[in-house]
């Protein structure tokens, strides 16, 4: 009997990395997108052109964690229904010297 070889499980960077376009809709119960547990340092979302939060009424933040977000080819982001975000990341947001990033602006936002 011939066993299949084994698939390792892709890491969840590797994974977000292939994203090109992110939507969270509808969900009653949702606090973040991101858990902060699941990051380990920073994610670059390389093929992310679009991101979409909406009617996300307990959502608070992207993620919880102090995390750098790196979007090279974002060019929507949407949040709509989202009363309670106040923040990106817990990320301070004069952390980065790149004023002119998505992560900057996008955390600016919710200062």
């Amino acid at each position: 009997m011939q066993r299949e070889p084994t698939r390792k499980p892709e890491s969840m960077p590797s994974i977000l990395d292939h994203l090109e376009k992110l939507i969270v809709q509808r969900n009653e119960s949702m606090k973040e997108i991101l858990h902060g547990d699941d990051v380990k340092d920073g994610i670059v979302f390389t093929n992310l052109e679009s991101l979409q939060l909406k009617v996300l009424p307990r959502l608070e933040s992207f993620c919880s964690g102090n995390y750098n977000f790196e979007f090279p080819s974002l060019e929507d982001v949407t949040v709509m229904k989202c009363p309670n975000m106040q923040t990106f990341s817990e990320r301070e947001s004069g952390d980065d010297d790149a004023e002119e990033d998505w992560s900057y602006a996008l955390h600016k936002l919710f200062d």
